[in-house]
């Protein structure tokens, strides 16, 4: 684990000064995240990881990166979401028809 992060004022001067280091940075925290996942999704992590990369070369700016890479967590959440909703559909018992019930007169003697 970690055992200091860097304050945001150092983070902002390492992006105006050292793009390359606060890059490096970057690496290193994903790899240790992804590394420190259980085996049976490290590999699904890494090609996650891999899609967000290529998203972020193909951009212009950084601004125009968090744009594409919000637009994609959405879509993700979206699916999510519909597959969810989905097996709760599947999963739920349908209401019985009320209408068709039939009304039992209750006495009113004891």
């Amino acid at each position: 684990m970690r055992s200091q992060w860097p304050t945001i004022d150092e983070l902002i001067r390492l992006s105006q000064e050292n793009p390359e280091q606060l890059d490096a940075l970057r690496q290193r925290e994903i790899e240790r995240i992804i590394s420190s996942a259980a085996k049976h999704n490290q590999q699904r992590l890494r090609g996650l990881q891999f899609q967000i990369d290529c998203k972020r070369q193909v951009c212009k700016n950084p601004v125009s990166a968090c744009v594409t890479l919000s637009e994609m967590m959405m879509d993700s959440l979206t699916r999510l979401n519909d597959a969810l909703n989905t097996v709760t559909e599947e999963t739920t018992p349908a209401k019985p028809d009320d209408s068709s019930a039939v009304v039992l007169p209750f006495s009113t003697a004891l």
